[in-house]
């Protein structure tokens, strides 16, 4: 048919099912259809561009916007951006557009505003704007009169005001422009002119951009484990003369390193477990007003364990001593590999006995045939990916300061008694309160028990509390002798109240911090 009408190419519209299976046809038989053009109907073409548009922009902020905004759902949004719901896409597209525009003119007017130039608008533009804002709704094709109406207005009395002249002289070779914008792209032409004002000869375009402070760096963790935080960034936008020279980072909000401006990422390696850090980074330039503003707190928890707190529990033997433990805290990625449960006798922090390895998921120990006397007990906990044990390190460090203090506490007092004996202040203490070296020693004093009694408090997170079962028998070698009562003393200090004759048995539950038992 094609060919009886002088016609060498014949073109079939298919929708998209039978253009696919159409082209398969074409590829399969190339020379018998090599004059047939093939082309998607109109809808499914349209569905195409739709679906690159959302290919492109929906990672860019397309997709957040037409969801944070409230108009569509997260998941309609997505089969909008795949050129699925057709009609919602064509009207979501439409009102992202619209949006769009109405930013890109209230920055304009705000642009005249500050440049003096909104009075220099005539009434006929903003009556034109008004009259084709009208006429989109119309369904004639008289808002076309009315677009181009608009568009030699603004050719004749807006687009001037975006342009900005400057005359020389015949002997000028340089010029200034003042008031320009901060990193904007301005584009300079050099015109020369004859004496009646014509133009004889045009310049290339030249493009400038003026000096602006570099983009704040966006930062990613590029690894956590362990050992170190690693942090990167890539290369900020930069404008007119700020040129990078270096980062300056901060961990939580104090500057750490200041590195060149080759190197994109900066590893931490002094963490302390469970602890959480800002990381945050500034690009530095050759101008301190162009460096960036520092970017915003990357915040990133250092892999770790807290100790849990540990619990005896009864057993049916007064030699054995069975402890048990709740779930230790884990941040995201750690893995318990084993416990490991040891006994040290106080004193002589002898090693007495270790249980272990212990499965992850048990809770408890029991450690059996202790002679009688005081012990510390306490749980190791072994992660995969370190070496390091969990609560002996920690435990052994806060007595190592709380042992620092008592040293510290002690000097002090006996300082300050000293200065007291030697003012004379124990027969007259009125003396004490006028003397700087005794009030700033009791200052003193008072933080150092502060800290002292903080250091205290948080040992007893890695001591936890034992019970203890006590049972005992009291034959007396004289029949006189009668026996009231019972009292129960640890470490010289009565435990609960006095008990009756009758009773041979008491459950107590003690601090570690407890030494001995009578």
């Amino acid at each position: 048919m094609s060919k009886e009408v002088g016609q060498d190419f014949a073109i079939q519209t298919f929708d998209q099912q039978l253009y696919a299976v159409s082209q398969q046809v074409k590829w399969s038989m190339p020379e018998v259809f090599q004059s047939h053009i093939l082309r998607l109907g109109g809808f499914h073409t349209l569905s195409c561009f739709i679906a690159c548009i959302g290919k492109l922009w929906a990672d860019g902020g397309l997709r957040d916007l037409m969801v944070d905004s409230g108009v569509y759902a997260g998941c309609t949004v997505d089969q909008m951006l795949l050129g699925k719901q057709f009609n919602r896409s064509v009207r979501g597209l439409t009102l992202v557009y619209e949006a769009l525009r109405s930013l890109w003119f209230a920055s304009f007017f705000k642009w005249c505003e500050e440049n003096d130039g909104i009075d220099a608008i005539p009434k006929d533009v903003w009556v034109m704007l008004s009259k084709c804002q009208a006429k989109f709704s119309d369904e004639s094709e008289s808002y076309k009169d009315v677009l181009n109406e608009l568009t030699i207005l603004y050719t004749t009395h807006v687009l001037p005001l975006t342009q900005r002249e400057v005359r020389l002289s015949s002997q000028d070779s340089s010029c200034v422009i003042n008031n320009c914008l901060p990193g904007t792209t301005h584009f300079v032409r050099l015109l020369a002119l004859v004496d009646d004002g014509q133009i004889k000869e045009r310049s290339k375009q030249y493009t400038i951009q003026t000096s602006a402070p570099a983009d704040s760096p966006v930062q990613t963790v590029r690894a956590c484990n362990f050992r170190y935080i690693a942090v990167q960034w890539d290369k900020p936008n930069t404008y007119g003369d700020a040129v990078i020279t270096g980062y300056k980072v901060y961990v939580n909000g104090i500057v750490e390193s200041i590195l060149n401006a080759d190197q994109l990422s900066f590893t931490f390696t002094h963490g302390k477990w469970c602890q959480e850090y800002a990381f945050q980074v500034q690009a530095l330039t050759s101008f301190e007003k162009l460096h960036s503003k520092v970017s915003e707190p990357l915040l990133v928890t250092w892999p770790g364990c807290k100790p849990p707190m540990l619990k005896r529990l009864p057993t049916h033997s007064s030699s054995n001593m069975k402890i048990g433990w709740e779930d230790p805290y884990l941040t995201d990625g750690v893995k318990i590999k084993h416990f490991r449960a040891c006994c040290i006798e106080e004193g002589t922090e002898k090693m007495v006995q270790s249980i272990g390895p212990i499965h992850p998921d048990s809770r408890e120990a029991e450690f059996k045939h202790l002679k009688k006397g005081s012990y510390s007990v306490y749980v190791e906990i072994h992660l995969y990916g370190t070496s390091e044990i969990v609560w002996l390190e920690e435990r052994r460090t806060l007595e190592k300061v709380t042992c620092d203090l008592v040293n510290i506490r002690d000097r002090l007092i006996r300082k300050v008694g000293h200065k007291l004996k030697e003012i004379g202040a124990l027969s007259n203490p009125i003396r004490a309160e006028k003397n700087r070296d005794v009030i700033e020693g009791a200052h003193t004093l008072s933080r150092v028990e502060e800290y002292l009694e903080e250091c205290f408090l948080a040992l007893q997170h890695f001591t936890g509390y034992l019970e203890a079962h006590v049972s005992w028998s009291c034959p007396q070698t004289r029949s006189e002798m009668l026996v009231a009562g019972y009292k129960v003393l640890i470490d010289g200090k009565q435990y609960g109240s006095a008990m009756h004759e009758g009773v041979k048995t008491v459950r107590i539950k003690v601090s570690r911090f407890y030494s001995c038992l009578t």
